[in-house]
């Protein structure tokens, strides 16, 4: 029929167009996409980006919770995974002007830059080519896009202040400070810019190509032996060290807890029983070295996220390395006794591994409290985490009364 419009075919995916003006992608067509009708319109402005939708089959709410499947690659940028069925559609004709890609089954919230973000990105990252604005998927406490210009790609970090705890800082200006510091070393991105928005505090970085999760634990030892030996970091939050000041914190987040479990206390009491471990020299630590900070390169690993630095004991990164619930909500599984002492072996200073052993009960009993914490807060589903450190912290317990 003549002026009729043509129908597009299940291959084509959804565009949120430039003029606010709304397709609905394949998915939506067969009722299986759950996000992509709730993206808003863009207001008015030359820089307006345009909202392409790469990913037609949604996924259900476990698995955007668990999020499992995206964080293999850095800072995970999302791709297609055989395990879901997903598929990869034919690409739509390339709109003119900023695009943002991402998934029609990703939140609106997450997925889309603020455009007075992307402006103020603008100023910072200049180039002849338009920039292309990628969702990433693996920071779970800031939001994340990789942006494309030619050949050239950074990553924006837009913090969120709020979600900083008790354990985790989340501090834009110690990060850019870690990356100027460690960036010549090849132990951290190249910094770009860091400045406050409208939206919030912005980090922006050199994008490292390769991939999280796939760093071999020895190669994680070392590099981490590496943070440990780097020169100090001017202007860098300083933390206690020692058994008296790990069992202080464990108090501080149990405070915050409504729930008492009397295994968490009866542990407590023992690990209180054990002999002081006195203080140490400070040294360079990340803070939080998890499976998914870790990105392999043809050069060697380096270290992403750098929200958390500080001057401490270099056995507090042990421990979250070692830490059985941060490997499962990382890395989707625990590591095995034999693989956690293939880390520590691989850690080239035996010293610093003696006192990691001497001081592990106190450092499990605290990821225990700080799961419970994360539990009763919704950041975790459930109390799962803190019983796995309960059991690794009364292994540990019985080595150190061995």
């Amino acid at each position: 029929m003549a002026g009729r419009r043509r129908r597009r075919t299940d291959q084509q995916v959804g565009v949120l167009r430039g003029d606010g003006r709304r397709e609905k992608c394949c998915a939506q067509k067969r009722g299986e996409c759950v996000f992509h009708g709730i993206l808003p319109r863009m207001i008015a402005g030359p820089t307006r980006p345009h909202i392409t939708c790469t990913q037609p089959i949604s996924w259900n709410n476990r698995q955007l919770r668990d999020n499992r499947c995206m964080k293999r690659n850095h800072a995970s940028e999302v791709r297609p995974s055989g395990k879901l069925g997903l598929h990869a559609p034919k690409r739509s004709p390339k709109p003119s002007g900023p695009t943002v890609k991402g998934l029609c089954a990703m939140p609106s919230s997450r997925l889309l830059p603020p455009l007075s973000l992307v402006t103020a990105v603008a100023t910072y990252l200049t180039g002849e080519a338009e920039p292309t604005w990628t969702p990433l998927l693996g920071g779970r406490t800031n939001r994340l896009w990789r942006v494309r210009q030619g050949a050239r790609a950074s990553v924006v970090k837009l913090y969120d202040p709020s979600s900083a705890t008790l354990l985790f800082p989340n501090d834009p200006e110690a990060e850019f400070a870690a990356l100027s510091h460690l960036a010549p070393r090849g132990l951290a991105p190249e910094p770009v810019a860091q400045f406050d928005s409208p939206e919030g505090p912005v980090v922006i970085y050199r994008y490292i190509p390769g991939r999280a999760q796939d760093a071999a634990l020895q190669d994680l030892a070392t590099l981490l032996s590496r943070v440990h030996r780097a020169d100090p970091m001017p202007r860098c939050r300083s933390l206690p060290s020692g058994s008296a000041a790990v069992i202080a914190q464990t108090d501080a987040i149990l405070a915050q807890c409504r729930g008492r479990p009397s295994p968490l206390h009866n542990l407590r009491r023992a690990v209180l029983a054990l002999p002081e471990i006195a203080s140490t020299r400070s040294r360079l630590i990340h803070g939080d070295p998890v499976a998914t900070n870790v990105v392999a390169t043809p050069t060697g690993p380096v270290l992403i996220d750098w929200q958390c630095p500080a001057m401490g004991d270099p056995c507090e990164d042990l421990a979250i390395v070692l830490s059985p619930s941060m490997q499962e909500s990382y890395r989707g599984e625990m590591l095995s006794e034999a693989e956690a002492a293939e880390f520590l072996t691989s850690y080239p200073d035996a010293a610093l591994i003696k006192r990691y052993q001497q001081l592990a009960p106190h450092y499990h009993l605290r990821m225990a409290a700080y799961a419970l914490w994360c539990a009763e807060t919704g950041r975790s589903p459930d109390d799962t985490g803190m019983w796995h450190d309960l059991r690794a912290a009364e292994s540990a317990l019985s080595s150190a009364q061995a």
